[in-house]
């Protein structure tokens, strides 16, 4: 069995279970209070096996169930890693202002087989995405929201699950807000 690897929450290392092992010699983003260094970040692990529903039969329960699960299981996750946020950008993770900050949401997926980039990986990663919803660390998943996701999947046999990356984005003006000023 291997170790359980570091999860680093903005600056703060801790062990996730089951999560990806870190690569040699890498020991986490710098923290967000150092002098010149990255935005504040919210990493969290996700352990799971994700599923493309949309390309299987069966009843509507077992896709339902499946999805529930995840987004629940998402929801946690991302609730014990604002918590354990020191207080700089994240201490109002839930609240409507921080949750309608424009956001990049990177998520990796670790996967058994790679799945078709351009809608099966998407719907695979659905759910993990309305969990954060859910958790209202974003306020909406709409293509007029104003986050920016990012999706990519490595082929992890090993260890399965998704990796989810959160930073601020800087503040962009409104749409037709552009050119006036």
């Amino acid at each position: 069995m291997t170790p359980n690897p570091p999860c680093t929450i903005a600056g703060l290392n801790r062990v996730a279970p089951g999560g990806p092992s870190a690569p040699q010699g890498a020991s986490g983003p710098p923290s967000a209070h150092s002098t010149g260094g990255p935005e504040p970040r919210l990493e969290v692990w996700v352990p799971c096996q994700l599923r493309n529903h949309a390309n299987v039969g069966g009843h509507w329960t077992k896709k339902a169930g499946y999805q529930k699960r995840l987004r629940e299981k998402t929801q946690a996750v991302a609730f014990v890693a604002a918590a354990e946020v020191d207080r700089g950008y994240w201490p109002l993770i839930g609240t409507t202002v921080v949750a309608r900050q424009p956001k990049c949401i990177e998520l990796t997926a670790y996967v058994w087989n790679y799945f078709d980039t351009h809608d099966g990986l998407r719907n695979a990663l659905k759910p993990v995405v309305d969990g954060l919803v859910r958790a209202r660390v974003i306020h909406s998943d709409a293509h007029a929201c104003g986050h920016l996701f990012l999706y990519a999947q490595i082929l992890d046999r090993k260890r399965r699950g998704v990796a989810i990356s959160i930073t601020p984005l800087a503040a962009r003006p409104a749409a037709g807000e552009e050119g006036k000023g």
